[in-house]
């Protein structure tokens, strides 16, 4: 049995970073759908591929999980996102840019759900309630991309923006993987969620345990909070700036806001 991550450094790091990539590429809508003549209509429609692309990587990334590991699968969903994160900035068209944002929310799903998916093991090894702490921490990671957002946006170019915290990201991804990687040892390696438990022991699980009524009613909760801070993310900056006439920089602290 692969050993859980059972400390919640350096995941708080990866977290932080989950955020200011997540805040990085909301914050430079705007800029994308001008530099690319974009209508309203053909926006939502490459957003819309990106949410089908997080869509179908759930649906998987648990099974990669499972298979190689919560450690292996979160260094590698966080370099290809950290890496892929300049792509839409480089897009030369609107199908081009759908290409690149369903690849994109591909490895961006795989990440939540290997950060989602440490975070609980870390919870179960030290039988304390972090999952709060952990996802407020991506919270400031978004303030913080969204705040460097609106500083940069008046002075660099979307691609360049992009660019630096791809720098960024694969440098902190690079420093902390040695302490990710690395086996505790002393690790509680029984303490594994149902999630990261292997296919054949949750398939003994009832079905109603594992897909009851409460369960499909938090998914609803889930879908409608998902709506809402998507409708922000994707589409304040944009309002400000064309519906508001907002500069730049101003368009892009909306999603701080």
């Amino acid at each position: 049995m692969r050993a859980p991550v059972t400390r919640s450094f350096p995941l708080a790091v990866f977290f932080t970073l989950d955020g200011i990539i997540f805040a990085t590429w909301a914050v430079r809508i705007p800029a994308i759908k001008h530099s690319l003549g974009l209508s309203t209509t053909s926006l939502g429609v490459a957003l819309l591929c990106l949410s089908l692309g997080s869509l179908l990587s759930i649906s998987v990334s648990g099974r990669l999980v499972v298979r190689f590991g919560t450690r292996p699968m979160l260094l590698t969903a966080c370099t290809l996102v950290s890496a892929g994160l300049v792509l839409p900035a480089v897009a030369g068209s609107v199908i081009w840019l759908a290409v690149v944002l369903a690849l994109f929310g591909l490895v961006y799903g795989a990440l939540n759900i290997s950060l989602n998916s440490a975070a609980v093991e870390v919870e179960a090894s030290t039988g304390r309630p972090l999952m709060s702490m952990l996802h407020g921490l991506w919270s400031v990671g978004c303030l913080a991309g969204s705040l460097l957002g609106g500083l940069l946006a008046g002075h660099l170019g979307t691609a360049a923006h992009f660019g630096l915290v791809t720098a960024m990201s694969l440098i902190v991804t690079a420093i902390c993987a040695p302490a990710m990687l690395r086996d505790p040892g002393l690790a509680d390696r029984t303490a594994l969620t149902a999630a990261a438990l292997p296919a054949d022991q949750r398939a003994k699980a009832p079905a109603a345990q594992r897909l009851g009524l409460p369960v499909v009613m938090f998914g609803v909760v889930a879908l409608c909070v998902a709506y809402g801070e998507g409708a922000v993310a994707d589409w304040s900056g944009v309002h400000l700036r064309e519906g508001l006439s907002a500069s730049a920089s101003m368009a892009a602290y909306a999603f701080a806001a």
